[in-house]
């Protein structure tokens, strides 16, 4: 397979959803902080998601489609946000085990958080 064709597939089948499921976690994460449902502050979580949306919409145009750096950012952040919003759900059903919902939450954000940042520069 050719390079042009795996960035023609690249781009028409890969990155169309990859960015429609980051803007629709931006709003459901902007919506949480609104609500309070998270301790986060609405606009840090708008800081924060803004540069998600500039690494994906700008700086992802700049680089060959399959860069593992790239590839290795949108798996932490996809593993990363469906760990977390996965945790706030079964919080809000479930109180009885909050202690290990909020266990799990804690041990891989942290470990998340840094490839995310690392695979972003």
């Amino acid at each position: 397979i050719n390079d042009d064709n795996n960035d023609n597939v690249c781009n028409n089948v890969l990155r169309p959803p990859v960015r429609q499921a980051l803007a629709m976690c931006v709003v459901v994460e902007v919506c949480y902080s609104l609500l309070g449902l998270t301790r986060s502050k609405p606009h840090q979580v708008l800081v924060f998601n803004i540069a998600r949306m500039l690494i994906e919409f700008v700086y992802s145009n700049r680089v060959p489609c399959l860069c593992w750096q790239h590839v290795l950012a949108m798996l932490a952040w996809t593993l990363g946000d469906t760990i977390r919003f996965g945790c706030f759900a079964l919080l809000h059903a479930n109180k009885k085990w909050a202690f290990a919902i909020k266990a799990v939450r804690y041990t891989f954000g942290p470990i998340m958080l840094p490839i995310g940042a690392f695979s972003e520069m």
